[in-house]
């Protein structure tokens, strides 16, 4: 009986699993406006079928996609490799940003606070936003402060 009820829900899926999915891009991206009909039905399974990735659940209930071809997994592992890289190079240069501002600031006796937002203003060069938002703050100081020793 269990294999019986597990046939017809597989064959349920397959049938209306397609069709839900047509449904929920519809709703999603009504622009779309996909048809209900056996060419759609058949692209939506063909597509499944390049696009899907094998789910397990493991025995801690904590649900794992599985990569079942090679050359994805290949792929894959280049990539994460050309991340970790890249987060590499981007550790290294903020720790050469940090040994920079600390020299700049013991050489100079300038604060560090000071030297990294003389950097980020150059480097973003926008310092007339920067003037502006410290001049709106000032103003909101100045009206808080006033308002708070007036009692």
């Amino acid at each position: 009986m269990k294999i019986v009820l597990l046939i017809a829900f597989i064959l349920f899926m397959i049938v209306i699993g397609p069709l839900l999915t047509i449904w929920a891009l519809n709703t999603l991206f009504p622009v779309l406006a996909i048809p209900y009909a056996i060419e759609t039905w058949a692209a939506v399974v063909l597509l499944g079928g390049f696009l899907r990735a094998n789910v397990c659940i493991r025995e801690c209930g904590i649900m794992a996609i599985t990569i079942s071809s090679p050359e994805d997994k290949k792929k894959i592992m280049a990539a994460v490799k050309e991340i970790s890289d890249s987060m590499t190079r981007t550790e290294a240069e903020r720790d050469l940003i940090k040994d920079i501002i600390k020299d700049v600031s013991d050489n100079f006796q300038i604060p560090r606070k000071v030297v990294k937002k003389i950097a980020v203003t150059y480097h973003k060069q926008n310092l007339t936003q920067v003037e502006q938002e410290h001049e709106e703050f000032v103003e909101l100081y100045d009206d808080v402060t006033k308002v708070s020793s007036n009692p």
